[in-house]
């Protein structure tokens, strides 16, 4: 992530501790791209097709726009019935090179703080890799389903 981004975040939360997001080392980001490559059948050592073979797998979330003041990042992922395993997920914010362990809940909290729109795609996951969810530049909210779903109540 960005050090503009911890710097804007200060400015407008001066009070607030930035939160605890963690950079991948590279082997850690290249064992999760190597892993997510696999589920979609796609080289393992090219980023830019990994995202289009992502892209290309996933589907709108009809109705969620990211950019809407509305938006909420813990809702989409409950009304999708995707719940993490563990408190952490990532996030990619290029080729699945430049990847990010985040706690969930204060990146749904702080998310119109760390996604800038008209200039970040991320994608969101956890460790079972089974889901990805998209949220483009312009607001767009995409699922990729890769694995067995986890669902609560299903």
């Amino acid at each position: 992530m960005h050090d503009l981004k911890r710097k804007n975040f200060e400015e407008a939360h001066p009070e607030v501790p930035f939160p605890q997001i963690d950079a991948l080392s590279d082997d850690e980001a290249r064992e999760l791209r190597i892993r997510i490559a696999r589920r979609l059948g796609c080289p393992e050592d090219d980023g830019l097709m990994l995202v289009r073979s992502l892209s290309a797998r996933s589907v709108p979330v009809e109705g969620v726009n990211a950019e809407s003041e509305h938006f909420k990042l813990l809702g989409t992922l409950w009304s999708l019935r995707l719940r993490p395993e563990q408190p952490t997920v990532y996030v990619n914010w290029y080729r699945f090179d430049q990847i990010d362990r985040v706690n969930l809940e204060e990146l749904a909290r702080y998310f119109g703080d760390l996604w800038y729109p008209s200039s970040d795609d991320i994608d969101i996951f956890d460790d079972t890799c089974d889901w990805i969810l998209s949220v483009g530049h312009s607001g767009d909210v995409r699922i990729a389903q890769l694995g067995v779903r986890r669902t609560v109540g299903a």
